[in-house]
């Protein structure tokens, strides 16, 4: 299991740790740049520009971005797999990066258009609480004039409150969730720049793991059930309860609140984990055209316009959109493949993930669908075609990497965890580094030649990079050398159209991302 977060493995001549086999990274999975191209336009759009106004990984704001549509959506719709399976919406996106690494931005970004519809409700709940205490007057004097004329004719109805209407929320108890939830029945998206404190809640109340049990209900838009102490009627029941999540939290934290009692429960293996590289910052005059936060604003409340179909009792219940044909040949495939890959996964913990991935893979799917109806008024809601699920398999195929990378990343020690932070550092400087660059430029080996030395030499020993000659100039002067790193591309994409192509997905090679100055730091 991963809870002490140590693997065995060879030691380097220096005795600093395991010697790694692959590159970029010592001890992990290389980067994944995020394949943006699975988004519809002009969602897709949206977080390209964002990224380049921002200078943050494309990741920062995809996964934010994912979580507010699926929100959007909530459980006014679910896509069926099969007559006793269905999969809703919902989505728990997790940015992990250190301080300073932009992720807030990139967040505040992505989450804006709902914050803002957030905002419109107060004010319409403000009014028509307004309108309801008039009311109240209102209806105060007519039962009181019903009364004294001894009850004649009809006694006055009583107005009924308004209903504060709640996208977004912060407040991480079940507890404050429930009656939210309650009169709320799409659900709702909780989002916290710092997760550590819905994290941390988890250690610090019910020590039985009812906490723990309702947040994995709202995870499957399950039923939620809390038992109060107060009031007429204690317990409160929302049948379909559903919240999504996007936050972000630093590496060291992460490595300490997951404890192995989560991961006993499956908590992490519901997260969707991304853990982009830092960018070395630098001025851009990019910025974000309107007509593009418009266009992504429109979709943000077409979705919110969906409803809710009717159960046999006449409740809220979400609509089943099932799958065309060509959709489900290519779900039935990813289903036979994935397994395989669930099977050879090296641990329990990591099997438990691939398990949620699985079922992520028609959630996106249906996420997809839903912004392809909502940003063109040709489309039919329908079925999920072909098109939306190979890019919601795309998708989990990329999760299902990045999960490993960051739970290799857990597992670190500190030696490689130094290695892989200076691996990125020198990536995100294109890759070729001298000694003397690297004690001018990173402050761990700021006049210190000999550690700046041994740490390449470390590098180069391992099988990272090479030492490259450079030769010297007309003038003369000593000969020396550069650490160069090998060039790395990951191959990966999703066409415009997959129903073109009976579904299949195409690959086009992209380079890897930058990486940069901060590192995963306990």
């Amino acid at each position: 299991m991963m809870g002490d977060f140590i693997i065995e493995a060879p030691q380097r001549g220096d005795g600093r740790g395991a010697c790694p086999t692959s590159s970029p990274a010592p001890t992990s999975k290389p980067w994944q740049p995020f394949p943006v191209v699975v988004f519809p336009e002009p969602v897709r759009t949206f977080i390209d520009a964002g990224a380049k106004a921002i200078g943050c990984d494309p990741a920062m704001i995809a996964l934010p971005v994912l979580a507010v549509c699926a929100a959007a959506i909530g459980t006014t719709r679910a896509v069926r797999l099969k007559q006793s399976w269905f999969e809703p919406p919902i989505a728990w996106c997790v940015i992990v990066a250190p301080s300073g690494s932009l992720k807030s931005p990139a967040q505040d970004y992505a989450t804006r258009a709902l914050r803002d519809v957030q905002t419109r409700r107060v004010r319409e709940y403000r009014a028509a609480l307004k309108e309801f205490r008039a009311a109240m007057a209102k209806y105060d004097s007519d039962l009181s004039a019903w009364k004294r004329d001894k009850q004649q004719g009809a006694q006055p109805i009583a107005p009924d409150p308004p209903v504060f209407i709640r996208h977004v929320v912060s407040d991480t108890t079940i507890e404050a969730l429930a009656p939210i939830l309650l009169q709320n029945p799409r659900g709702l998206l909780l989002c916290r720049d710092e997760l550590s404190g819905w994290v941390g809640s988890f250690n610090q109340y019910k020590k039985s793991g009812s906490d723990t049990a309702s947040w994995l209900e709202l995870h499957r838009a399950g039923a939620l059930i809390v038992d109060r102490k107060t009031g007429d009627f204690r317990m409160i029941y929302v049948p379909h309860a559903a919240v999504c999540i996007c936050g972000t939290i630093q590496p060291g934290t992460l490595r300490r609140v997951l404890v192995p009692a989560f991961f006993e429960a499956g908590l992490p293996a519901r997260l969707l984990l991304a853990a982009p590289p830092s960018r070395r910052k630098r001025w851009t005059e990019a910025d974000v055209e309107s007509s593009v936060v418009q266009l992504y604003d429109k979709v943000i409340d077409a979705l919110l316009s969906l409803q809710h179909g009717k159960d046999k009792d006449g409740e809220p219940c979400p609509v089943p959109i099932p799958l065309t044909v060509d959709a489900r040949r290519l779900w039935i495939e990813f289903y036979n493949e994935f397994a395989s890959q669930q099977e050879n996964a090296e641990d329990d913990d990591l099997r438990a993930a691939f398990a949620k991935i699985e079922g992520y893979a028609p959630r996106f799917a249906l996420v997809f669908h839903c912004i392809r109806w909502a940003a063109s008024a040709d489309l039919v809601e329908g079925s999920v075609d072909a098109r939306s699920m190979a890019a919601g398999i795309q998708l989990a195929r990329w999760f299902a990497h990045e999960t490993e990378r960051v739970y290799a990343m857990l597992r670190e020690s500190d030696a490689d965890r130094d290695d892989r932070a200076l691996v990125e550092w020198i990536q995100g400087r294109g890759g070729r580094m001298t000694v003397r660059e690297l004690q001018q430029g990173n402050r761990k080996y700021r006049n210190k030649a000999d550690a700046a030395e041994s740490a390449l030499v470390g590098l180069v020993q391992c099988g990272v990079g090479s030492w490259e000659p450079v030769p010297t100039t007309a003038k003369g002067g000593q000969p020396t050398r550069v650490f160069v790193l090998p060039a790395s591309s990951t191959v990966y994409a999703t066409p415009e159209n997959p129903g073109e192509n009976d579904g299949s997905v195409d690959v086009d090679s992209v380079d890897g991302a930058e990486s940069g100055d901060t590192e995963w730091t306990g």
